[in-house]
């Protein structure tokens, strides 16, 4: 059975207890609670079954699985998988079933549905949930026991947005420790640019949430959760339906009055009331997906805009007074240690706060990885990540070709690096930075960079300084000594 509206759920009396764990990705430092397993766990706690949430990625030192396995005894324990996360997950089923070896197993996550067939070797895995997994996870949990082999479970229900529970992050390990909020006012994209599986994962359908359901949501976390929260925007496309979306920001200034950030935004969606709004509400950034300034490249990410249109919208960014970054991606498709310069140039031109240097991976179902099957190599993409959120380091490549071979485009990540001052290029790793530079012929940059580097440093820390002061006399010691968790960390 499927269930298309949660909130007229009805409870079962045949009550279960229920362990969702989110694994930890070693390089990663983002602290934000796993809002697809806060969701999940609504519509369980509806259902009538006891959940606990242990989300490694939140908690970084939270105890080992075996000892929530002792004290919470669960029934069945949900695991959420991403591709960068493979090994970690891997490591805690061993260890829940070195433990106990009874406990269905379920794996949910992007990784599940795009790459089920990577889990079904796994025969400790019991359950693989393709796409969406709302619609299905309650008879999952209920009729859940162990297999011989893993099953894999498919939901063909469209979710509306507005038929889903308020997120339940009070079901978290040490949820009292959330400072930031995520929130998604839609689900989905229309848009297919070439190297992004959401489409295929959000069963390629853009499903709004009325503005006040979103609202009422954000009151209820900041009466229970936290009153100082940072409210993270986290929906692949805001602005499909833009009067909605500047609705929400209206109220969100008027009835909420939080700190808030969005992660995804087109450029061609960047206007003055766009902007003015933000401003408004509270947002004092804004990113934009730049992919690659060389038009031959730009091209084929199939973006839907064009770089004149981004360089406008970074301009009014900059217009408004707001804090700019941008995201490239290093080696798609007739990308090149030449190509990637015109990249580095378009960044030193606007001279963003932030970029952010990814490399590209090669998603399944994605015209990036069709073009590297006919052009390339696909160098195995499983447990690596195309987000630049470690230290300096370049990742392993997970894709190569005869023009931008896996050494250059470790090249390509340092130059790029270099030649824009990037924030992750810490001066109290000058030494380490040096050697990796040595290995690939980078000792120009540099030594170029060095010096800046040291100035943008200390430039940094005075500048967030004074934030932190100035933010302390406006709002209140508390409410600075909250923010300021995030201030000097440079957020």
């Amino acid at each position: 059975m499927e269930y298309e509206n949660f909130r007229n759920i009805k409870k079962t009396k045949a009550e279960k207890r229920i362990l969702l764990v989110n694994p930890r990705r070693p390089t990663c430092e983002v602290d934000i609670p796993h809002m697809g397993l806060a969701i999940l766990s609504a519509i369980l706690k509806l259902r009538g079954h006891k959940i606990l949430v242990v989300d490694y990625q939140l908690i970084h030192n939270a105890p080992d699985i075996k000892d929530f396995i002792k004290g919470f005894s669960p029934d069945i324990i949900g695991i959420s998988i991403v591709t960068a996360n493979t090994q970690q997950a891997e490591g805690l089923i061993k260890k829940i079933r070195l433990f106990d070896n009874k406990i269905p197993i379920i794996a949910g996550g992007p990784h599940a549905t795009l790459y089920p067939e990577d889990l079904e070797k796994n025969n400790e895995i019991d359950y693989i949930v393709v796409g969406e997994a709302e619609p299905i996870i309650i008879d999952l949990i209920e009729k859940g026991k162990r297999q011989k082999k893993p099953a894999r479970k498919c939901s063909k229900i469209i979710i509306n947005s507005n038929n889903i529970p308020y997120a339940d992050y009070k079901s978290f390990y040490r949820w009292e420790y959330i400072r930031s909020y995520p929130i998604m006012t839609s689900r989905g994209c229309p848009y297919h640019c070439s190297f992004c599986p959401v489409a295929y994962v959000g069963q390629k359908n853009w499903r709004p949430r009325e503005p006040e359901d979103c609202i009422k949501e954000l009151e209820i976390a900041k009466k229970e959760i936290n009153p100082y929260l940072h409210v993270l925007i986290q929906d692949d496309n805001p602005l499909v339906i833009p009067e909605r979306f500047y609705k929400f920001l209206e109220l969100f200034k008027k009835q909420i009055n939080l700190r808030i950030s969005i992660t995804n935004i087109r450029a061609d969606n960047v206007n003055d009331k766009l902007l003015i709004l933000l401003k408004k509400a509270g947002c004092n950034s804004l990113g934009i997906a730049v992919e690659s300034a060389n038009p031959k490249v730009f091209q084929r990410v199939n973006k839907g805009e064009t770089l004149e249109i981004i360089d406008r919208a970074a301009k009014l960014i900059k217009k408004h007074g707001m804090l700019l970054s941008f995201c490239f991606i290093i080696g798609l498709p007739e990308d090149n240690l030449e190509r990637i310069k015109d990249s580095i140039k378009f960044a030193n031109k606007h001279k963003p706060d932030s970029i952010y240097w990814n490399m590209v991976m090669p998603y399944k179902n994605t015209a990036v990885r069709e073009w590297f099957e006919k052009n390339g190599r696909i160098c195995n993409e499983i447990g690596k990540t195309s987000l630049s959120d470690g230290d300096f380091r370049c990742d392993e490549p997970a894709a190569e070709s005869k023009d931008f071979t896996v050494w250059q485009r470790k090249k390509a990540h340092y130059m790029c690096l270099f030649r824009t001052i990037d924030d992750r290029l810490k001066i109290s790793k000058a030494f380490e930075i040096f050697k990796e530079a040595r290995k690939y012929n980078e000792l120009k940059d540099f030594f170029i960079w060095l010096p800046k580097g040291i100035i943008k440093s200390v430039k940094r820390k005075l500048e967030l300084f004074d934030k932190f002061i100035a933010y302390s006399k406006r709002e209140g010691v508390k409410a600075a000594i909250n923010r300021g968790l995030f201030l000097m960390r440079g957020k």
